[in-house]
């Protein structure tokens, strides 16, 4: 071929090429632009001393399993009237990282790369994240889970991926090092749950046995630690009855928090960016306190709900 030919078809080439590397390049600039700044922290008082802080996340618990009428999580259900609990609206991605990134910004905005981010590992959590707050104020942070979220917690101060998918070995290991690494946070991702509604269903026996044994060993953490630790039980989103679960979905949640912070009892809807906010609280700090949070805390009246607050961002989140 000569080289006059050659560059022509180069030519002809780039200009097929050349429309779909710009849209590509504008929806990465869109992706890295859109949505607010992360929250600032302000102290909301006296850091506590001496409290800890469990993050029980159960991935693909629905709102369904936590029905009064349904036999799931029936050890759980039963601590609910102790604490702070509702249902809550998943993020608007509704797949496990990007919800999880959500609850620890505060912040959370529909993402074409979504799928990218919670199967490829493609990044950290944002700067200013509720878990950075707090290891900026001393604090210890720990997660033990999939693989699919070790990149999104670099920088914690201990982080374990299991070899085999075993939420037998989870639980009992993030506890074993919660207490020998003295730490005042761990993530635990429990994931037998979201793994055996998509390979089963949600009416399966396998997912039974993965909410029963999930419901079994969080109890021994309540069991084993007392009213003093604080604990969070929640979900990142729900499923459908056939087990999907991803953007434009109506997959609702449920969360539930105990401990001296949340003396006070309450149920109310909420969504996963409220998350955060909670978790900050333990340890004195007001980090994406918006909504009815404050009035929480201050013992004033919450809003009344009609059902589920509008996904985050305000509305719902666009279909694929």
């Amino acid at each position: 071929m000569s080289p006059h030919r050659l560059l022509r078809n180069l030519g002809a080439t780039f200009a097929r090429l050349a429309p779909i590397a710009f849209a590509v390049l504008a929806l990465v600039v869109l992706e890295h632009s859109a949505g607010p700044e992360t929250p600032a922290v302000t102290e909301a008082g006296a850091a506590p001393a001496g409290h800890r802080l469990i993050l029980f996340w159960v991935d693909s618990l629905a709102l369904a399993d936590m029905d009064p009428a349904s036999p799931r999580m029936a050890r759980l259900k039963a601590r609910l009237p102790t604490g702070l609990h509702g249902p809550a609206r998943q993020c608007a991605d509704a797949v496990s990282v990007p919800c999880f990134t959500a609850m620890a910004t505060g912040i959370d905005h529909f993402s074409l790369f979504s799928l990218a981010k919670n199967f490829g590992g493609v990044g950290r959590l944002p700067q200013g994240n509720v878990f950075q707050a707090l290891q900026a104020r001393g604090r210890t942070v720990g997660f033990i889970g999939d693989i699919m979220a070790k990149k999104a917690v670099e920088g914690f101060d201990w982080v374990e991926v299991p070899p085999t998918l075993d939420d037998g070995y989870t639980i009992p290991r993030a506890l074993a090092q919660f207490d020998a690494l003295k730490l005042d946070v761990v993530v635990v991702h429990i994931r037998e749950t979201d793994v055996t509604t998509h390979t089963h269903g949600p009416d399966s026996p396998e997912y039974e046995a993965a909410l029963e044994q999930a419901d079994r060993l969080i109890d021994e953490a309540f069991r084993r630690y007392g009213p003093e630790v604080h604990i969070a039980v929640f979900g990142d989103h729900g499923h459908t009855d056939d087990g999907r679960h991803f953007a434009g979905l109506d997959v609702p949640t449920y969360a539930s928090f105990f401990g001296p912070t949340f003396a006070r009892r309450a149920q109310q809807p909420m969504v996963v960016t409220d998350y955060g906010a909670l978790w900050a609280r333990v340890f004195g700090l007001k980090f994406a306190d918006g909504g009815w949070v404050p009035d929480y805390f201050a013992g004033r009246p919450l809003p009344q709900v009609d059902g589920l607050p509008d996904a985050p961002g305000g509305g719902s989140a666009p279909p694929l």
